[in-house]
């Protein structure tokens, strides 16, 4: 069999012809496919946004704020003076962000691989005083506001307010036993 005459049955073969389509046509396929699962994702997702929105004014419209201390607000940002149905003076209310950037910061560490590349030392002392700091927002979260204006509020904090104390009581009753057993051990060499 000379060489012209095996690419001439080579260009007439046509076995292979729905392969080649399959291959053409299929990445094809799988890109619309996949750009249509992911434009009705997209418009589940604004769907969605837009309904939490419409909820989310619909809950502020009709309860009271959610941030603590709005009910509340001082006599001179709300006098006698602004008649009702005025629009609502300016106020600000604030928060320094300290507590949960304490909270995530001890999750982050948390995690096991950062654990280790922390080390044991300075994870206990980031665990003590992260701890110590998140008791001591709660602490003066509820004692700038104790009733809060209901009995919730103090139902809500009281457990709060209790291990805030508890918490580094309990700690340091350890830290005095630990240190009376070093003590004891070294005493007995």
């Amino acid at each position: 069999m000379s060489m012209s005459s095996f690419i001439a049955r080579l260009i007439r073969d046509e076995d292979g012809g729905p392969l080649v389509e399959v291959a053409i046509i299929l990445p094809i396929l799988i890109t619309f496919l996949f750009g249509g699962v992911d434009f009705m994702n997209a418009l589940y997702q604004w769907n969605a946004a837009a309904k939490a929105a419409e909820i989310g004014a619909r809950i502020a419209a009709v309860s009271d704020p959610v941030a603590s201390g709005l009910n509340s607000i001082p006599a001179n940002v709300l006098s006698s003076s602004v008649a009702s149905g005025s629009p609502m003076p300016d106020f600000t209310v604030s928060c320094d962000g300290g507590a949960a950037a304490c909270a995530y910061l001890l999750a982050l560490f948390s995690i096991p691989k950062l654990h280790a590349a922390l080390g044991a030392k300075y994870w206990r002392a980031l665990n003590f005083v992260g701890m110590n700091y998140l008791a001591y927002a709660f602490i003066v979260d509820f004692v700038k506001l104790p009733l809060g204006g209901s009995v919730a509020h103090v139902a809500e904090y009281l457990p709060f307010a209790f291990l805030s104390l508890a918490g580094p009581s309990l700690r340091l009753a350890a830290f005095v036993k630990r240190a009376g057993q070093s003590r004891a051990l070294w005493s007995s060499r």
